[in-house]
């Protein structure tokens, strides 16, 4: 669905180019993108998803939550490593800076 209302995939800004090149698509899937789909599923609608993170939220999967938490209409908290990502709306509270 996130495709459907303008979601690309950053694929550039993932990997060097040599992994660039490699066909494997899983190599794209972030653990936070893994979490929330699970959070989607299995959580009441009316729940927020919590993530932390040991890591930076790399930009693709940054824009990715955005277009989820517009076309689920749920908030979706991200914790990275150095700060918290409110999303809601298709919009994230570090007004895309960190």
């Amino acid at each position: 669905q996130a495709s459907e209302i303008g979601y690309v995939q950053e694929r550039f800004s993932l990997l060097n180019e040599a992994q660039q090149e490699q066909k494997d698509p899983t190599i794209f899937i972030h653990s936070e993108k893994l979490a929330i789909s699970f959070g989607l599923l299995s959580l009441p609608t009316t729940m927020p998803i919590n993530v932390m993170k040991n890591l930076r939220v790399c930009n693709d999967c940054h824009d990715w939550i955005k277009f989820v938490s517009k076309v689920s209409n749920r908030e979706i908290i991200v914790r990275d490593a150095y700060r918290f990502h409110h999303f809601e709306e298709g919009s994230c509270s570090c007004k895309d800076y960190w």
